[in-house]
Parts: structure tokens; sequence; C-alpha cells
């Protein structure tokens, strides 16, 4: 909430209100009605097309959100929204955001591997001596462009430690040899 509250960043569900209420905090956020991108690409297979016109919406937003110098760190179908009869897309769940204001570098904690396994960028699993940016987002942005137009991850290992090393070692094979179309 406190992140993102006052920005105006378009392509992003926003932070409405923060109430403190008997049963907890609860994190209002702005109306925006459509279903997760996961679930709307598990019903159906993209055209190109729209794969564009989906890919430059999110493109767009993350542009916008680095503009402030927030960096998601959680990309994937399950945080993107889209409304099916309009194809407008919005990033949400910013639980896991940082700000990295210019010049400077986030480290994370090296013990504690935060974002999705599957569409994680080797800077977040701590195995490698880099830092934290803008390109951490862009690497999950690719890994969930590779879903949207394969119908598979790059990497689709299921065990945790075979992920990272894929994430640091592998290169996935090209999307033109695994769908042709």
């Amino acid at each position: 909430y406190h992140l993102l509250q006052g920005t105006d960043i378009p392509g992003i569900i926003h932070p409405e209100e923060l109430i403190n209420s008997e049963a907890g905090l609860a994190l209002i956020l702005e109306g925006f009605v459509g279903e997760s991108l996961q679930d709307f690409v598990s019903e159906r297979r993209l055209e190109v097309g729209e794969f564009l016109a989906i890919a430059m919406q999110l493109a767009d937003a993350l542009a916008a959100l680095h503009h402030h110098h927030i960096v998601h760190r959680d990309i994937k179908p399950s945080n993107i929204i889209i409304q099916p009869d309009t194809r407008q897309v919005r990033l949400t769940d910013f639980s896991t955001a940082v700000s990295i204001p210019p010049g400077q570098t986030y480290q994370g904690n090296p013990d504690l591997i935060e974002g999705t396994l599957a569409y994680i960028a080797p800077e977040q699993t701590g195995r490698v001596n880099r830092p934290i940016d803008h390109r951490t987002d862009l690497y999950s942005l690719g890994v969930t462009f590779y879903e949207l137009l394969v119908g598979e991850l790059p990497f689709p290992d299921s065990d945790p430690m075979a992920l990272v090393h894929s994430h640091i070692a592998k290169k996935p094979t090209p999307v033109i040899q695994v769908c042709p179309h």
C-alpha cells in the first residue's frame, strides 16, 4: 500500500485504502473486473496478434512501474488480471515489490527466495552475485511471454533446486522449435 499509494502508474491495480479492522488489516484495491491471465490462457490458446496486444500492455505497465523505481519481483500469469472482453491487462500483487532508487541496488536476503521459482530471475535465487533491479522483472516477463506463446514453461521442473539450476545455467528451447506456428 505504502509503495504504490498516490502513484499514477498505468497498467497496475492501484491500492485505494488500507483499513485497520478487528480482523486485521484489509487492503482495498481499485475495481478491475477480470480473471487471472493464467486462468484465461488455460481455457484457450492465444493467437499471435492477441499475444502481442497483451505483451505491449504489459511492457508499457512494467516500463511505467520501473520509471517510478519500483521492481515487482513476481511477474507471472497469475499476477496479471485480464478483462476477457476488452483484453485490457493489469499487474497485481505487489507483496514482494521493492523501491530501488536510481544508483542504488537491492541484494535481498540470500537465504530467502522471494518470488515464484518457475518465473524467478537468476539474481533472485541468491546463488549469483548480482543485484536485483528492473532487469529482474524483464526476465520474469520473458518467462511469462514464453509460457503464453508455447503453452508451457521454459523449465517445467517441479524440483526447486532443478529450477534454480535451470534459471542460472540452462537455455530454454527456442519458441520456434517448441511451437513452430
